[in-house]
């Protein structure tokens, strides 16, 4: 949950790439992850090239390379992007970033010409987004692209090892730098992975921590599985420094904390409806409404420690719940009857009459009886 609504918050001020669960044999995991994060940032929620991230950071890095040059045609903006990006690879003997450099803006070419006519993912376009995904081209689909001519002779038909894989999540870095943006990729489920799979992502991870700028690799996982891996021998202790060298421990927490992790997401949810009188009357009587407090202290019963993830989806099936009893009658109705039409009476029945606050005596209490009954098994 939190890992997902991280990335869902970044979206509109960095580049972000979210990968869970991933379920790939080992030597083909950095070539997976590459074909995932291309997918994710090309294509705009209509399936289209044009209004896809990758296009938008080509846009911001053109545009940049043009500096103020007034009137560009697209000779001279090729040759401002190529002084700046290609020359340089060039230069250093780079050439896998020569040419992925060259694919790029290829990409851009395409889909500039093809929203002219009206094609938002031209065959061009479509054609280097594969070659940059890793996907093998033959001769024909590689001149298709539209490459210079010199270019188009030296692109192999498929990146060649997991260096150039590296070389292109290095290049989209860059372009998101150039739009002022940071380039994250999310790992969730980590734990989820066989040990063959965790050291080949963890390599792969290694890598480019070490050799890419401008990038924020985010890794999580349930905390008893990474410790596990963690001392095995699966991971050399010099991948994980540099994968956890910054640790966010996600533990527990208290009743009161639940509450409030339960308000400030309703207060989000409640808020279009936050100038209606009678809402503002609900809130103001119980800051849970429409789950309410008592529903709550009847979930957690005498628990003093809760997991964050059992306490949202406990409020998940309760609006699940409301939803269907709020279907049988009308909202007035039920906002009418409010708090009892919120509370089935099975639920009712079985509800314990609502607690005083544990004083921190009465917690200490409560957890040396729980130590003396361990003891005493």
């Amino acid at each position: 949950h939190l890992i997902a609504r991280l990335a869902s918050q970044l979206q509109k001020d960095a580049c972000v790439t979210f990968l869970h669960n991933v379920q790939v044999r080992a030597e083909r995991l950095p070539r997976y992850v590459l074909k995932t994060i291309l997918s994710q940032l090309a294509r705009s929620r209509n399936g289209g090239l044009h209004g896809g991230k990758l296009n938008m950071l080509m846009a911001a890095t053109v545009e940049r390379a043009r500096g103020t040059v007034p009137k560009s045609t697209l000779a001279t903006v090729y040759q401002s992007y190529r002084n700046v990006y290609i020359k340089p690879a060039i230069e250093s003997g780079n050439s896998d970033q020569e040419i992925i450099y060259e694919m790029l803006f290829a990409y851009f070419l395409a889909i500039y010409r093809g929203r002219k006519n009206d094609n938002s993912s031209p065959q061009a376009a479509e054609l280097a987004l594969r070659w940059l995904t890793g996907d093998n081209l033959d001769r024909e689909e590689v001149r298709a692209i539209g490459l210079p001519e010199d270019v188009a002779q030296r692109v192999a038909p498929l990146i060649p090892d997991d260096q150039g894989v590296e070389a292109v999540i290095a290049a989209i870095a860059n372009l998101a730098a150039q739009a002022n943006m940071t380039f994250v990729m999310f790992f969730d489920q980590v734990d989820n992975l066989n040990e063959e799979q965790v050291s080949a992502w963890a390599r792969f991870a290694h890598g480019m921590i070490d050799h890419i700028s401008n990038l924020l690799v985010v890794t999580s996982g349930v905390r008893g599985r990474i410790l596990e891996l963690q001392q095995s021998t699966v991971v050399n202790t010099a991948s994980w420094d540099r994968i956890a060298q910054i640790r966010i421990e996600i533990g527990r927490i208290s009743p009161i904390q639940a509450e409030q992790l339960i308000a400030v997401r309703l207060d989000s949810f409640l808020a279009p409806f936050a100038d209606l009188p009678q809402i503002q009357e609900l809130t103001a009587m119980d800051r849970l409404f429409p789950l309410g407090r008592r529903w709550l202290s009847g979930r957690i019963g005498n628990a003093l420690e809760l997991r964050p993830r059992d306490v949202i989806n406990w409020a998940q099936e309760r609006v699940r719940s409301l939803a269907g009893e709020i279907k049988s009658t009308s909202p007035e109705e039920w906002l009418a009857a409010w708090p009892a039409s919120s509370l089935s009476l099975s639920e009712e029945k079985h509800l314990p009459e609502p607690q005083a606050p544990l004083t921190c005596e009465k917690r200490m209490q409560l957890i040396d009886s729980k130590i003396e009954g361990k003891l005493i098994e």
